[in-house]
């Protein structure tokens, strides 16, 4: 616990970081705000929680694998988007389709569990093949890093 709760205000602070900076990337034009997304929303978890890097860290990380990251985040997303609309029409078939309440929304939320933690694997297998990409690192010595974190 102790772990996880060192790294939540950093976490957060960073994710404003991005939020704000990919914000402005989309303001600005489209293709920064894509191109802050592509690199930072994959990649942040991990840097963080794992090196206590930031924001730099990130953009070492995908020198190199943009296309790699843009395609996996591509990929995600539509699942993403196709399975959120299948629980909609599931939650819809059985409450009605214009049904709210507690009954639909405990429905709905039990129904995408599943995509939030698929996010989470997501996260965690892209930063770590970007990281072995980047240094030849094994899932070994992502183990051993892990475990030295922890204690």
């Amino acid at each position: 616990f102790r772990f996880a709760a060192s790294r939540l205000v950093p976490l957060i602070g960073w994710q404003v970081v991005a939020a704000v900076l990919i914000s402005l990337g989309l303001i600005a034009l489209v293709v920064p705000g894509i191109y802050l997304a592509v690199i930072l929303v994959p990649l942040l978890l991990g840097v963080v929680g794992l090196e206590r890097g930031g924001v730099k860290r990130c953009f070492e990380l995908a020198r190199g694998q943009f296309l790699a990251l843009f395609g996996r985040c591509c990929t995600v997303f539509v699942i993403a988007l196709a399975y959120s609309e299948l629980t909609q029409v599931i939650t819809g078939g059985i409450f009605g389709r214009d049904s709210t309440g507690w009954g639909v929304q405990l429905m709905s939320s039990a129904l995408e569990l599943p995509l939030e933690i698929a996010g989470m694997a997501f996260l965690v297998i892209t930063y770590a093949e970007t990281r072995g990409r980047q240094r030849n690192t094994s899932t070994g010595d992502l183990a051993r890093a892990l475990e030295s974190v922890g204690s």
